[in-house]
């Protein structure tokens, strides 16, 4: 399971958020459990190559990114991914729980502030291909 939202602000967002859903659909398939985290890491590598091999093709979309939250579960055992400020939440008894942080350049710095010796200017790019000098 898999959500993309197109960044706003940014050219092409729609084309970046189904380019990415496409390139993950082969992965939605059976696997092991043991699997699953080197599945999902794979899926999204795969679209984040993807969109970077259209950005360089297609000059009318320069810059398109989209956030992302993806889920690959076999029987009981799930793990989850998301990029952006698209989040995963937990529903149990009717209450929604944050099970995920957004990947927002402000929220980057604020925990980078939180690690001992770890200086704010070393955070550097998601897989959406943002970086310092160009951040979402």
């Amino acid at each position: 399971m898999a959500v993309a939202d197109g960044l706003g602000g940014h050219a092409a967002s729609n084309v970046a958020s189904t380019i990415v859903i496409k390139a993950l659909k082969p992965y939605d398939r059976e696997v092991s459990p043991e699997d699953l985290a080197v599945t999902l890491g794979q899926a999204i590598n795969e679209a984040s190559d993807a969109l970077r091999t259209r950005d360089a093709e297609d000059p009318c979309v320069p810059d398109m990114g989209t956030t992302l939250a993806a889920l690959l579960w076999s029987g009981k055992r799930v793990v989850s991914a998301n990029i952006g400020d698209s989040r995963i939440y937990h529903l149990r008894d009717n209450q929604f729980t944050a099970f995920s942080e957004d990947h927002v350049y402000e929220r980057l710095v604020f925990d980078a502030a939180a690690v001992p010796d770890h200086p704010p200017s070393s955070v550097v790019s998601l897989t959406d291909g943002q970086t310092a000098d160009r951040p979402t």
